[in-house]
């Protein structure tokens, strides 16, 4: 793995350089959608200020509860060391929902655009996961090197499945299909193969139940909330 390059004498974290690379080209998809929804600019910008803010935020405390048999014996640099993604998801999305709340304007056009910039985004971190080492896959015959292991690269197999899905999601908004839904089917659809997929995860420090870890667990959670708003919503008539 490649975690640092030297750029002019300076060390960066090649993880950093892709959430970075993400983050601007999520903004102006996002921005882009919102607009050809007919959704306001300015309340983009502020949904994707407040949304990333509290998405760090959660991914931060959601990793910190996987931790829980370190608290008050490790330092807060450890504890908060990591981040899982359902944390920074479910924090973004809540976050931007409330400002739409608050200002009382129709969500629509913003969820549309959030199921095309999240899964974008998501797949330039696996790709940084993958050069920085980290949620590394299980040892197999065929894979890369890590600390000596050979391990499947999952990393750069669920950025390729998250750039599918954000095609798919991209020609379903352009041809106008499924408006207002697609965050339901992104939810749904990545909460579906992020089930399969942790199997093949070799890191366990995310936290485990039985034989779930962590993300299987909301993943069975996400998908039965996202069924039960489906059907709510199709019972009263709004789709």
């Amino acid at each position: 793995m490649h975690p640092y390059i030297d750029i002019f004498g300076l060390k960066f974290a090649v993880y950093d350089i892709f959430a970075f690379a993400g983050l601007a080209v999520q903004y102006f998809v996002f921005v882009y959608a919102v607009k050809k929804r007919g959704g306001l600019v300015s309340c983009a910008r502020e949904v994707q200020l407040i949304g990333l803010f509290f998405g760090a935020v959660g991914m931060k405390l959601l990793y910190a509860l996987t931790r829980y048999d370190l608290w008050g014996i490790a330092s807060p640099d450890v504890i908060f060391g990591g981040g899982v993604f359902y944390g920074g998801l479910f924090g973004t999305l809540l976050a931007g929902l409330a400002v739409l709340k608050i200002k009382g304007v129709d969500t629509a056009p913003y969820t549309d655009a959030a199921a095309l910039a999240i899964p974008l985004f998501h797949s330039f971190g696996r790709v940084g996961c993958f050069f920085s080492g980290c949620c590394y896959g299980v040892s197999s015959r065929h894979g890369f090197i890590l600390d000596g292991v050979k391990r499947f690269p999952i990393q750069l197999l669920s950025a390729f499945l998250l750039l599918v899905l954000f095609l798919m999601l991209f020609i379903m908004f352009e041809k106008n299909l499924f408006s207002g839904k697609l965050l339901y089917i992104y939810l749904g659809i990545y909460a579906a193969g992020r089930f399969f997929t942790e199997f093949l995860r070799g890191d366990e420090v995310r936290g485990k139940i039985w034989v779930f870890s962590t993300s299987q667990l909301i993943s069975i959670l996400l998908l039965l909330t996202v069924f039960f708003l489906y059907i709510k919503r199709t019972k009263e008539n709004k789709w």
